[in-house]
């Protein structure tokens, strides 16, 4: 399985699904702009807290193989580390790509994102181009994942 921490072979495709969780209405916003910058093409499907997420991932298991997921690290009712670990342990979801995303780059949360299986780890904001190419190879990962 290809490691999204250090690999940087971008191809022209992107994920046709990107799930964004955060709770904060004006981060979904800030993300939807990048993504239109970045060009990604992508269907936004947007939760607004972790329950949420875990609870509306299911209705999406049809396109886990063609999605990648934009998660929040501090949220209420369920941080993004539980909705991590959740994914990670649905069958359907555990290849999936999950980038999380924080504004705070405490190396215990950026150590905590990758023990529990996030691919890369985002302080907020990226530029337009870091999040294009981290979906580019979010794509790359679930082809090579449902290859395997």
């Amino acid at each position: 399985m290809p490691d999204l921490w250090s690999m940087s072979h971008p191809t022209s495709a992107f994920p046709a699904l990107v799930v964004v969780v955060d709770d904060d209405e004006n981060d979904h916003f800030l993300l939807k702009r990048l993504l239109v910058k970045a060009d990604v093409g992508a269907e936004v499907v947007p939760f607004f807290d972790g329950r949420e997420a875990i609870h509306g991932l299911p209705h999406l298991a049809g396109r886990a193989g063609s999605m990648a997921i934009l998660l929040d690290v501090k949220m209420p009712l369920a941080d993004g580390f539980t909705v991590l670990r959740w994914i990670r342990a649905q069958a359907a979801f555990a290849p999936t790509p999950v980038a999380m995303l924080s504004s705070s780059d405490q190396p215990s949360d950026i150590a905590q994102a990758k023990c529990d299986g996030a691919q890369c780890y985002l302080v907020k904001f990226p530029p337009a181009s870091r999040l294009q190419e981290v979906l580019r190879d979010a794509a790359r990962y679930g082809t090579a994942s449902a290859a395997e």
